[in-house]
This record gives C-alpha cells, sequence and structure tokens, in this order.
C-alpha cells in the first residue's frame, strides 16, 4: 500500500493498535517470504517535517510519537506480517538537505527505526516540479535534479545516517520515484541508472493508466490500454533497469490519478482491471506494486468511515485474488484459449442502442477517420477504446483491436504441486464457454474453481460482490464474511478444462499435478 504522510495514523491507529487494518493485511498475504510494504509519502511528502516545523512551507509536522506509533502497529496488531515501511523524506521543501532531509534521517536513526524500515525515497513525482512550479522553478530540467540528487546522496549516507541494505551492502534507497518520465527525464534514464547503481537499492515509477484530473467521468479501466497496454509503456524503462540488474517497482499508482474516477475506481470495475494489470505487470519482472490511497479516497482498496468502520472496497478483491493466484514462488507459464461466442465481434453492423460497448455505433459511420474521436459518447474513442475494441479506417466500421480477440483475459501460473489459472471477463454481455489447455508433458489431475462475481461491474461496496462465497461487506474485524464455495473442474483430453465465464467476472482454478 502507498498512504499519504498525513494519512498513516487513521490506519494503524494513533497508537499503532488498528487490529481490523492489520487483519485487512494479512489476508493479502499468502507466503512466508517478505510481509507487506507500507510506503509513506505522496505528495505531502514534500511538504512534511518531523519534530518540529519551523520551515514556514512545512505544513505537517510529524511527531516522534506517530512514528512510534509506526513501530508499534508492526510488533502489536501486525506482528506476524514482518511489516516494513517506506519513507519519503522530503526533496521539494528545499534544495539543501541539511535544512530538512538530514533532520528526518537522524530522528529514525534517534528513535532506532531503522530496522522497520525497508527503503527511503527522496521526493514525490519529481519530474513534475517544473509543471507544478512548486518546489522549483518552472525550468527546473533533468540535469538539475541530477545535481541536487548527488548533493542529498552525500549528505544523507554520511555517518549516522542511511544505513546499507544486509542484502546488496547499497544504501536502502528507493530511487527516481518519478511520476511517469517523459522528455529529458525519460531521455536521461540510463544516465540516471548509471550515476547511482551503486548508491540505490531499487528504483520506483508511477502509473496510473487513466487520469481524473481533467474530470472527465466518461472513462473506464476495463480495456487492453489500462491493463497490459499501461505496463508495456513502461517497457523501454524496465529493460534498462533489468540490464543493470536493478530491483523495480510501481512505488505508488492506482486505477486513476488525482484520487480515482467516480464509478469506476471504487466499484467492481476496479477489481477486474487490477486482476489483469498485476499479472502483466508481474511478468516484466517488477517486484511489487504500492496502491495509492487514504481512509477516504475514491479509489482505495481498504477504506475507513467517518466513524471508523472498515469498508473493505471493490478494489481489495482484485488484489486478493492476485496474492491467492501468485502465492509461494510460482512462475508464469503460457496456455492456449479458445471461447465459444455468438456475438458480432467484427461489428458487421454495428450496435446503435444499449451502451454496451461490444462494437461502435452505426452512427459513428466510417471510425479512425478525421475528428472520430470528437463524435461524442458512445462513439469511436470512448466506448469501443476502454472496451478492448478499436476503430479502423477499414470496412465494417468496427474491428477487434490486434490482440484483443479474446473475451476474457488468461494469466496462469506454475506452483510445486499446482497449477492455478486466473480468468477474467471484463468484456462480454453473455456467458462464455472457455477451453484452456496446458502443456501436454504436464500430467493435470481434476481441480477446483471459485469464483468472483458482482451483481454488475459497477457494484460499490455493500453491494454484494462475492468472492468465492464470501464478502467483506459488512465486516468490520478484516475477516471475511461466509464460506469458501468452490466447484469442481474436470480435465477433459487429458490436459484442458472448460470454464462457463459469466459477464464482468473472475475465475481462480486450481489443479493439482505431477
Amino acid at each position: 500500500m502507498s498512504i499519504e504522510t498525513t494519512e498513516i495514523i487513521p490506519y494503524i491507529g494513533i497508537n499503532g493498535s488498528s487490529l481490523s487494518y492489520a487483519q485487512a493485511l494479512r489476508n493479502l498475504k499468502f507466503s512466508n517470504g517478505s510481509g507487506p510494504i507500507l510506503r509513506i509519502g505522496g505528495s505531502t511528502a514534500d511538504f512534511t517535517c518531523y519534530s518540529g516545523g519551523e520551515i514556514p512551507a512545512c505544513t505537517h509536522n510529524v511527531t516522534d510519537e506517530e512514528l512510534i506509533a509506526y513501530m508499534k502497529f508492526a510488533n502489536g496488531p501486525a506482528n506476524d506480517l514482518n511489516i516494513k515501511y517506506v519513507i519519503d523524506i522530503d526533496f521539494g521543501l528545499v534544495s539543501d538537505p541539511e535544512t530538512v532531509a538530514r533532520r528526518q534521517v537522524e530522528t529514525l536513526t534517534r528513535l532506532n527505526m531503522w530496522d522497520y524500515i525497508h527503503q527511503v525515497e527522496f521526493g514525490n513525482e519529481v519530474d513534475n516540479y517544473a509543471r507544478h512550479g512548486t518546489h522549483r522553478n518552472t525550468s527546473y530540467s533533468f540535469q538539475d535534479y541530477m545535481i541536487d540528487y548527488n548533493t542529498f546522496i552525500t549528505s544523507l549516507t554520511r555517518e549516522g545516517g542511511i544505513p546499507n541494505s544486509t542484502i546488496s551492502n547499497k544504501p536502502i534507497i528507493r530511487g527516481a520515484v518519478y511520476a511517469g518520465p517523459k522528455n529529458d527525464w525519460a531521455d536521461g534514464m540510463e544516465q540516471y541508472v548509471e550515476a547511482y547503481i551503486g548508491s540505490i537499492d531499487s528504483i520506483s515509477l508511477h502509473q496510473y493508466p487513466v487520469s481524473f484530473c481533467n474530470k472527465n467521468p466518461n472513462q473506464t479501466v476495463l480495456g487492453w490500454g489500462e491493463s497490459q497496454g499501461a505496463v508495456n509503456k513502461y517497457a523501454g524503462f524496465f529493460d534498462i533497469f533489468k540490464k543493470h540488474n536493478l530491483t523495480f517497482v510501481i512505488g505508488e499508482g492506482n486505477s486513476a490519478s488525482c484520487g480515482g474516477i467516480p464509478g469506476v475506481s471504487d466499484t467492481f470495475q476496479a477489481a477486474l482491471w487490477v486482476m489483469d494489470y498485476l499479472p502483466y505487470l508481474s511478468k516484466t519482472g517488477a517486484e511489487g506494486m504500492n496502491f495509492h490511497g487514504s481512509p477516504s479516497a475514491m479509489y482505495t482498496a481498504i477504506a475507513y468511515s467517518d466513524s471508523g468502520e472498515l469498508n473493505i472496497q471493490p478494489l481489495y478483491y482484485g488484489l486478493l485474488a492476485f496474492a491467492e493466484l501468485t502465492r509461494n514462488t510460482p512462475k508464469w507459464i503460457v496456455v492456449n484459449k479458445t471461447q465459444s461466442v455468438t456475438e458480432d465481434l467484427s461489428c458487421s453492423t454495428g450496435v446503435t442502442t444499449g451502451h454496451d460497448g461490444v462494437c461502435c455505433p452505426a452512427s459513428c459511420g466510417t471510425c479512425g477517420g478525421t475528428d472520430c474521436e470528437k463524435r461524442g459518447s458512445y462513439c469511436c474513442d470512448q466506448q469501443v477504446r476502454s472496451l478492448n475494441r478499436n476503430c479502423s479506417t477499414s470496412t465494417p466500421p468496427c474491428i477487434l483491436q490486434e490482440g484483443g480477440d479474446y473475451l476474457a483475459d488468461i494469466h496462469a501460473v506454475q506452483d510445486d504441486d499446482e497449477i492455478r489459472v486466473l480468468l477474467i471477463s471484463k468484456f462480454s454481455t453473455q456467458t462464455i464457454p472457455t477451453t484452456v489447455c496446458f502443456n501436454p508433458e504436464l500430467m493435470i489431475s481434476n481441480g477446483t474453481v471459485f469464483f468472483i462475481t458482482a451483481p454488475s461491474y459497477s457494484s460499490k461496496y455493500g453491494e454484494g460482490i462475492n468472492y468465492g462465497g464470501q464478502t467483506f461487506d459488512g465486516s468490520t474485524s478484516g475477516l471475511p464474511i461466509g464460506s469458501r464455495v468452490t466447484e469442481p473442474v474436470p480435465i477433459i483430453n487429458k490436459n484442458c478444462f472448460i470454464i462457463d465465464m459469466r459477464p464482468f467476472s473472475a475465475a481462480v482454478v486450481s489443479l493439482p499435478y505431477r
């Protein structure tokens, strides 16, 4: 999780005593490896001081008592989880690290907090400083940043500062922390990595597949462009990181920036999105992702009401499914899939009513032409793109986007003695028989499946989201309500199975093998 500096205490409790938040995190831990990583940062980090807010621009002061609560939470309600924190150190208030940042690091040392800290970051989305004009001037460039960064590294790693990792023997610094590098920030990525490869332990980029900063509510996150397409945008950066054997993460992200989209980020649509997005991200080699939120944010996974009651949001169900799919130490495998559909996938006639997004409305005319994107809601640019369809100058007026000819996305892993498959139906208006086949060399046995469903893809908290017979609607403890319900999955033709995928749903299949 990624939490604003100003919002961590409402989650963990003033004395670090929140049992419900600990349980919500515990549900997501399916392996015996490292525990949850809570990143404390965001835009408020660059306005934050520790133990004394004498800097005029420092609008938030973190007290010793708050920092001690971090440790109390890790040692108390979450003592079985091995929780670690990523602390976002100020980079924006002043360019002299001795004024604020060094004092923050010395405070962490004085309070003996380093055993609880996974890594530290310098600032938040520094590549946006010039655009916002808040923390530096509007001409602030990548080369200016490189000078500042060197000054911070030197100051914060000297004696009494940031310690080295016991594994890599490098300072426990999570580098970059960029919003979405463009222009000179993108061009300079390899320069940055090569300059600081010995001084950073990992690297972080942020990603939100769509933006609500423009307050446009006519968006969705169910398309190829918001899952695999979004991950592909960072492929060049990931290649640089892997070339230099540098661990990388999405250190902050969610379905949509600027707090999320009403009716999207707070609905079952967000769960379906994240179940598809995270596997693609994991397949790149990314170590993880911190999902940004606050107790009342539109896009948060774990929310709290004004009265302090836990409200598990739809996004959480998708995170839980991914955690269950990837438990232990599996490897991703490729499967073959076929689907039987009766929808007009070639869009030979177009769709004029219903707004179901199967194809372009015929009223759009020939899609892909001049000004197609200006033809209004539910025409080419809007619904078609977002539901894994794309417009083309070809005839008929709408065709499937390349790579988008399956209405259910499928991701599979192979564990020591089990194969698990996640199927996600994001596009269809009908139940689709879906056949999945494996390498014939694997001797697969009959297995089980559970389904993740909701009354509709717009369902919210309290509206009946079902996770294999269980729900978090009404759970104030963080524990699911109900019992897990599974159905048998028989193997056919020695290495295949068939699942009837319901509209806007997901399924997790578990199959023993030898």
